[in-house]
This record gives structure tokens, sequence and C-alpha cells, in this order.
């Protein structure tokens, strides 16, 4: 639905799901494998050259909506929320959360509604506000609110 203002210019209001970038709040953009990631402060699309998908916490398997960074990498994108850090392969979910009480955390592998397997993860990343992801070989790099964290990629 477009609508013109009485001070001029036109607003654009979002009727239908999966019709384009769920909110226009974005945060990063990632394009690999012919798909547009987009993180958004309200959740995450994704584009693949013909049809727009949404995801949201309480449809999916992220970890919150507030997504401040998406890096795509191959057929794997990283989701850095303000409450974990999320990976997708269009197929399984794994969700990582820090512990709030010590060091430690843990990894949720999910695929659907159904959680395949929980990994603990000792030590676990600094915080779960992750701002930032670097993907190596075998090394993860995560940018937080409390320092940068190094990884090792389960796969």
């Amino acid at each position: 639905m477009w609508i013109a203002a009485w001070d001029g210019g036109v607003i654009e209001i979002d009727l239908l799901p999966d019709d384009g970038v769920i909110h226009d709040i974005t945060t990063a953009t990632s394009y690999a494998d012919s798909i547009l990631w987009v993180s958004i402060y309200f959740g995450m699309s994704r584009y693949d050259g013909k049809y727009w998908n949404g995801y949201f916490d309480h449809e999916s398997c992220l970890a919150s909506n507030f997504i401040n960074f998406v890096r795509a990498e191959g057929s794997v994108v990283f989701v850095c929320c303000d409450n974990g850090l999320c990976t997708l392969n269009c197929k399984t979910w794994v969700t990582c959360k820090k512990n709030d009480n010590d060091e430690n955390g843990k990894a949720l592998f999910i695929e659907g509604t159904k959680v395949l397997e929980e990994i603990p993860l000792s030590p676990c990343f600094s915080h779960n506000l992750t701002i930032g992801v670097y993907a190596e070989v075998d090394v993860l790099w995560i940018a937080t609110s409390k320092g940068v964290s190094r990884g090792e990629i389960i796969r």
C-alpha cells in the first residue's frame, strides 16, 4: 500500500508477509550462494532472487528478533542477536547462548521444532549480546559487548 504524505513524499506500508524486507531498519546484508540475507532490528529477511522469506524468533529458532549483524559463508548464515548467536544452513538451526551466571553455555541443534542435540559449550563466548562474526575454515570469531571470543566451528 502506498500513501502520499501531506508535506510531500510517499510512504509504503507492507501488509503482506514474505513480499519484501520485513522492516526498513536494516543492520547488515550478506550475499553468498545466490542468497541475500538482510538483518533487521525486528527479525531477518532472505531473498533467493525470486522470493522473500521473513524470519522471526516466534516462528523460527532465532535467539531474538533484535539482530545486529548477519554473515553468510557458503550455504550457512551466521546471525548475531542481542541474546545469542544463531546459524542456519536452510535445514538445521544452531542456537548458541551463554549462561547468565558463569562462563559456560550451550548449543542447540534444531530441525523444524525438534531439538536434535544439545552440546555444552565450556567456555562459551564472552556475552550473549553478539555484534559481529567472522568464520574461517574451522575457527569462528565472535564480537560481543564484552569483547571478542574465538571458538571452533562445530560440524
